[in-house]
């Protein structure tokens, strides 16, 4: 059993830990792990007060995995405890502790409470490739008069393919392009079903004349959500007066193919829009990609990936720093452009 982050308190019992943006919640236990609770934080990075934690009994709570494929055994398995979703802070982590176990079981101590778990497993131990997942997540409550408790046998379905098994597959047939090998070069079109404030169709080629922003983001990327768009959007409005000569346009990638429509996004997005973006929407341009196809043909190494194209069309090096210094430059004067 293990969390993200962990601390070991003073002999007074005091401690110091260092919280991620999108922490929600301290779990602490004693060093037997009999003893613990859970405090929630509503914005971790505004805690400046002493956090005072009671201890209360724990509970033990395990479960047995098996596999539903006949193909695949399991090799290791592997099951975050999650809080449940809290849809006034849609980009927290939920995450509490997990387990692995080579064995195909879990077992943690918590104490009551509500959790879900996000649990799966790689049947070849040597690729350490999930395929092998627990769907959907199942949720379990922990009562206060439990002593144990067993969750029932957790069935392993076939996983979809993550993007290290999508990445391998492009590069294998070669199908992957590394966008910064090819700086003065054609961008690729991006793959889209869908768009919004611009015709997905038209492409790279409809924006010629136009410095480009392409922003690669996606609905499983909280980093995006979080800091990357806000940070564009503030972009677009700072060099509103340039729009003549630069648009962005980000591109939300989801090769899950769950998402098949504009409608579809924009409905997972009202959320973020209200309690991340405060009531903004995403101002420029969105394409939509339910495929893994704009990603292999950019070569992107995450979501949050910028890249730069020029007015000719071509892939420069550069971010929107870059554009910046070439929007900072003034535009030429009527009376040059007539020479």
């Amino acid at each position: 059993m293990e969390s993200d982050q962990a601390t070991k308190t003073n002999g007074d019992g005091s401690f110091t830990i260092a919280l991620n943006w999108r922490d929600r919640a301290l779990f602490a236990m004693d060093a037997d792990r009999n003893f613990g609770c859970i405090v929630s934080l509503t914005n971790a990075e505004r805690v400046k007060d002493a956090v005072v934690l009671h201890l209360i009994p724990l509970v033990t709570v395990k479960g047995q995995f098996r596999s539903s494929v006949k193909s695949k055994s399991i090799g290791w398995a592997h099951a975050y405890v999650e809080l449940p979703v809290d849809s006034n802070n849609p980009l927290a982590s939920n995450r509490l502790i997990s387990c692995g176990s080579f064995e195909g079981r879990f077992e943690v101590r918590l104490p009551p409470g509500e959790y879900r778990l996000d649990a799966y497993a790689v049947s070849d131990v040597a690729t350490d490739v999930i395929d092998l997942r627990v769907n959907p997540a199942p949720s379990f409550t922990v009562r206060a008069t439990d002593t144990d408790l067993d969750i029932d046998l957790l069935e392993l379905t076939l996983a979809p393919p993550g993007r290290q098994e999508l990445e391998a597959e492009a590069k294998q047939e070669g199908r992957w392009e590394d966008y910064t090998k090819h700086y003065g070069e054609p961008a690729p079109d991006w793959n889209a079903v869908g768009s919004r404030g611009i015709d997905h169709q038209d492409n790279i080629a409809g924006l010629r004349g136009k410095w480009v922003l392409l922003d690669f983001w996606g609905l499983s990327c909280a980093p995006c959500l979080g800091h990357g768009i806000p940070k564009m959007m503030d972009f677009y409005e700072k060099n509103a007066r340039s729009k003549s000569r630069f648009e962005i346009v980000g591109v939300c990638i989801d090769f899950t193919g769950e998402i098949n429509d504009i409608a579809k996004l924009e409905k997972e997005l009202s959320n973020i829009e209200d309690n991340v973006w405060k009531g903004q929407k995403i101002p420029f341009p969105i394409v939509l990609d339910n495929t893994f196809k704009t990603w292999e043909r950019y070569g992107i190494p995450g979501l949050g990936t910028v890249v730069l194209i020029d007015p000719d069309g071509n892939i420069v090096e550069g971010d929107e720093s870059t554009l910046q210094a070439v929007l900072d430059r003034a535009e030429p004067s009527d009376e040059s452009k007539s020479r």
